[in-house]
């Protein structure tokens, strides 16, 4: 997950989430990535929504698929590493991932769809296996 959805604030950030099992039907994921722009020593909510419909900015995620409580540094950054037993990341394809602030009642800071991303060490980037050449070199060959 990027942040994106709520352009009002400077609240931005990343958010994996990594399956902890490949046993069909065994749920659990390592949640991990940093969150900055957030109140210093602050609580916060990670919450995953039904949906990834951000067309109307964090107002449109849905409901409240499962809420996690994270906490934020002096500097007002918030380091996420956690075990969540009740997430399956096949299930989370498409939802969001919201930052919400409980106190502020229906406070959503920032949101962001979740996405699919490959494996450590899988995502080579390549054009075409004939050339092997990656995208940001692909950019610097001649047209001719």
């Amino acid at each position: 997950m990027v942040a994106h959805g709520n352009e009002s604030t400077n609240v931005r950030g990343v958010v994996r989430f990594c399956t902890l099992s490949n046993v069909a039907g065994q749920k659990g994921a390592v949640v991990d990535g940093t969150i900055d722009g957030l109140t210093p020593n602050g609580s916060y909510r990670l919450n995953v929504h039904e949906c990834g419909d951000i067309s109307q900015g964090c107002s449109s995620v849905g409901d409240v698929y499962d809420s996690s409580e994270i906490s934020t540094d002096e500097s007002g950054r918030a380091t996420i590493r956690l075990i969540n037993d009740r997430l399956d990341v096949n299930d989370l394809i498409g939802r969001s991932v919201v930052i919400e602030q409980p106190e502020n009642g229906n406070g959503r800071l920032s949101c962001g769809i979740i996405a699919r991303s490959a494996g450590i060490f899988e995502n080579y980037k390549k054009i075409c296996a004939c050339d092997g050449v990656t995208i940001w070199d692909e950019r610097n060959k001649s047209v001719l």
